[in-house]
């Protein structure tokens, strides 16, 4: 036989456990951005002048960038920002790099190239 339980503990324990079901994902989901925060930080700094140049020629010289870039814009294209920096992620360092080209296609193509050493 069942038990007879009042309609105010039925509902007291539903809410309970809508609440845990509803509050564990959220708090793995914070658990786990404190625990990559803690062992992943990224540290950068902005690169600019002759070495952001001197980046920006490097990897436009490289074989695959001249590839993609001729496949996007049919052959004839711009780099109208270069954006630059060194950075520090999870003990690892290196330069990221983005140029944000211009092509002359048939529409204006406006693409960013991540360049990771």
């Amino acid at each position: 036989m069942l038990l007879k339980v009042d309609k105010r503990i039925s509902m007291f324990i539903a809410v309970i456990l809508s609440l845990i079901l509803l509050a564990t994902p959220a708090m793995a989901g914070y658990v786990t951005a404190d625990f990559f925060k803690k062992n992943s930080s990224l540290d950068y700094t902005e690169i600019t002048g002759k070495e952001l140049e001197s980046l920006a020629e490097e990897a436009l010289k490289k074989q695959d960038v001249r590839i993609l870039l001729d496949k996007l814009t049919g052959g004839s294209y711009e780099v109208s920002e270069k954006r630059a920096a060194n950075y520090v992620y999870s003990k690892k360092q290196g330069n990221v790099l983005i140029l944000t080209i211009k092509g002359s296609k048939d529409i204006q193509l406006v693409t960013q190239i991540l360049m990771v050493k």
